[in-house]
């Protein structure tokens, strides 16, 4: 028997940076580090919807959608068996901190998004070290790729992205990583601290790839990043903020090359020693880290005839093309898009979860901004930034060179579409309000 259950409310934390949800009391943000100035405080409504169950919920997938997955069903099922599928055998954690502690100056635990005790309480088992292998949707079964096989009632898929590097030759060279696991991140620690390692080169200048460049640059190592786009974050933020950053990377110390491709890794003895450019230069190098980009797990939804395209097809209420099946985060894909931002994942695994329990949630694609707290700078921008060239912009900024601060606002038919905050974030509360109401011209700034 289903019933809605007297509304309740408690106090939470959100951060303004990221997007994520927390407790009160919480001083720093487990995600993107930022203190506790970049957060304010909101009401966490509790699920009205409540059905206690005998019911066997598998969530395929143990990153933050897999995580809110599990504890949105559990708010509304006290008496479900949940059970976690994890191919790690850490306490899930926030992976957006991984580029950020490259060094290990945190513990796994210290990122957790719960501590173990949390998992206990809540009663979900946690499967760890394991892979999902195939999905039988009519048998409503899936089998691991230790051979073990699971029945579930309803499934969540929260299979999450691997990294995708370039199939280039010397790729898959000894020396040559992508950060996407806790694995991953200990592996490239160990190497950049080896006698001998003084130079790195970073492929890909995304936000990732800029928090790692500057984390080994942090640790003494000549690091030069190599991004293919014409500038730095092209199609993310306003073209003076590609700039401007670019002056921040070089006065930081590290080498920048902006519209550059990649034509091989030289591969020697010890592994790959240059990078060869398209232009024919090279870059020596001691390490190779590639930042270049997610592909989708979505290979035994594929197997099980889940439609797939480009990632796992859902629809408002997180539901894929196979009955009683769910997905979310980095796997799936909604309405045409992906973006993989953690903040977005959280919301597909909490909508994903709900309507497993049998809740009517209807996920809505929120307004999620890009943030980086790197190279002694905070980048803030949110909405169209004015890179689409079908559009005419009225674009405004407000430069200062001498301290690197800007602040771009963009419109589009006098209404404002997207702000670029550099430097000096101090508005992006505001900003984000502003760009998600639309807010004229003439309202920001007393004039047409």
């Amino acid at each position: 028997m289903s019933y809605n259950q007297p509304e309740r409310r408690s106090k939470r934390l959100k951060c303004l940076v990221c997007g994520a949800i927390m407790p009160g009391g919480t001083v720093v943000c487990p995600v993107c580090g930022v203190g506790s100035d970049r957060f304010i405080t909101i009401d966490a409504q509790a699920a009205a919807f409540k059905r206690d169950t005998d019911r066997r919920f598998l969530i395929a997938g143990a990153g933050i959608a897999g995580v809110s997955a599990a504890k949105a069903i559990r708010e509304r099922d006290d008496t479900a068996a949940i059970a976690l599928i994890d191919v790690e055998e850490a306490l899930p954690y926030n992976r957006p901190m991984l580029t950020k502690d490259l060094f290990g100056a945190l513990a796994a635990d210290q990122f957790a998004i719960y501590d173990e005790s949390w998992y206990e309480r809540q009663r979900i088992t946690r499967v760890t070290g394991e892979r999902v292998s195939s999905l039988d949707t009519k048998a409503k079964m899936i089998r691991l790729e230790s051979g073990a096989d699971l029945m579930y009632d309803a499934c969540v898929l929260a299979l999450g992205a691997s990294s995708f590097i370039p199939p280039i030759p010397g790729a898959d060279a000894g020396n040559v990583f992508a950060i996407r696991s806790l694995s991953d991140a200990r592996r490239l620690e160990k190497a950049a601290k080896s006698e001998g390692v003084r130079r790195a080169v970073v492929i890909g200048g995304g936000v990732l790839g800029l928090e790692a460049a500057w984390e080994l640059r942090k640790f003494k190592l000549d690091v030069t990043i190599v991004e293919a786009a014409p500038r730095l974050l092209d199609r993310r933020v306003a073209p003076a903020a590609s700039e401007m950053l670019a002056g921040v990377v070089e006065k930081a110390g590290m080498g920048l090359l902006v519209g550059a491709k990649v034509d091989s890794l030289v591969v020697g003895v010890d592994g790959a020693s240059a990078v060869k450019l398209a232009d024919g230069g090279t870059l020596a190098a001691d390490i190779v880290i590639f930042s270049t980009g997610i592909t989708p797990n979505v290979s035994a939804a594929k197997e099980s005839d889940i439609a797939v395209n480009r990632g796992i097809v859902v629809d408002e209420r997180m539901r894929s093309s196979a009955e009683d099946v769910f997905a979310c985060g980095d796997c799936a894909i909604f309405g045409g898009a992906r973006y993989g931002l953690w903040a977005e994942a959280a919301a597909m695994g909490d909508a994903a979860g709900a309507n497993a329990a049998g809740d009517e949630r209807t996920y809505k694609r929120g307004l999620f901004p890009m943030t980086l707290n790197s190279l002694g700078t905070s980048l803030f921008a949110v909405g169209d930034t004015g890179s689409d060239p079908g559009k005419e912009y009225r674009t405004v900024e407000f430069r200062d060179d001498a301290k690197a601060t800007l602040a771009a606002y963009h419109f589009v038919e006098q209404r404002l579409t997207g702000v670029t905050l550099l430097g000096d974030v101090s508005a992006m509360r505001d900003a984000q309000e502003q760009v998600e109401k639309g807010i004229t011209y003439e309202a920001l700034f007393g004039e047409t």
